[in-house]
């Protein structure tokens, strides 16, 4: 499966508690519903962690992979 679809051209959403730079993650920008400001930093790590299974790029030799690692 990981031939076939890779993620590669899919802009993807997270709305969790925020995503941290990382050097395995694009960021493209982000939005706080909660503040109603452009402040996304991860205040509790969880949404961090979500965004890196989901999007995570792979092949790359810093970490792991997500499933959409393109």
């Amino acid at each position: 499966a990981w031939d076939r679809a890779s993620g590669e051209g899919v802009v993807m959403a997270v709305c969790d508690t925020g995503t941290d730079a990382h050097p395995d993650l694009d960021l493209v920008g982000g939005w706080n519903t909660f503040d109603n400001n452009a402040n996304f930093a991860d205040v509790h790590g969880h949404g961090t962690k979500v965004a890196g299974s989901v999007a995570m790029r792979g092949d790359n030799a810093i970490g792991g992979a997500g499933v959409a690692y393109k």
